[in-house]
């Protein structure tokens, strides 16, 4: 896979194809992550895809790339899911979740916290039916995390939300639980093969990560 994914990088960067460029960073970027080492998962993204004004349509192409590809297989390993637990080592989505539930709580978001909490619940229930194939609790569990998404998504909409991300705790777990329900919105749907609520989910998750990484890096170049 890594061997593949150096390949496309090379191909990426002989036919100028930002997109495929910021696909196979990322592919790289899984295959070589290793949680038992301090290092930042966007090391192995080329910087200047990320700090470019173009990052937002690059990452929304990237998403666009996974959906066809089939990426969003519930019933097997789901690529990326490497950034729903980057920033707690060695946990399950479950335990993340809990783990993302209790920072809430803490920072007085009581509604979101428990929003979190059923939405991570609800996913890791999900994944357990698809592998068994029980189609009756695939679409319960699927309702129950879209539902829960929508909730968060509904609470979180505050463009001063990104103000908040690197000045305080709140802050960050907002917006990180924002992100995640984005994510796992993105995978169920994706699953599911609706291409219309996928592309709009899409496009919202690429501004949410653009928005991010360039705080992120102005914030790191002063």
């Amino acid at each position: 896979a890594q061997a593949k994914a150096t390949e496309a990088m090379e191909k990426s960067k002989a036919m100028k194809d930002d997109v495929m460029r910021l696909s196979s960073a990322f592919w790289a970027m899984i295959n070589l992550s290793d949680r038992n080492k301090d290092r930042y998962y966007l090391d192995y993204v080329p910087r200047e895809l990320l700090i470019g004004d173009n990052l937002e349509t690059l990452f929304y192409g990237y998403l666009l790339v996974m959906h066809d590809i089939n990426a969003f297989d519930l019933r097997g390993e789901i690529p990326l899911e490497e950034f729903l637990t980057s920033y707690a080592p060695n946990k399950n989505i479950f335990e993340f979740g809990t783990l993302l539930a209790e920072g809430l709580k803490k920072a007085g978001e009581v509604k979101v916290a428990n929003l979190v909490y059923t939405m991570f619940k609800s996913y890791s229930a999900l994944i357990e039916a698809s592998k068994d194939k029980d189609s009756a609790k695939v679409n319960e569990y699927k309702r129950k995390v879209i539902d829960s998404c929508d909730k968060i998504l509904s609470l979180t909409d505050n463009p001063k939300m990104f103000e908040r991300v690197f000045k305080e705790e709140g802050g960050v777990v907002l917006f990180m639980s924002r992100t995640h329900a984005l994510y796992l919105k993105l995978v169920v749907v994706g699953f599911d093969k609706n291409m219309t609520a996928y592309e709009k989910t899409a496009r919202k998750y690429a501004e949410v990560f653009a928005k991010v990484m360039h705080s992120y890096h102005n914030k790191e170049d002063e």
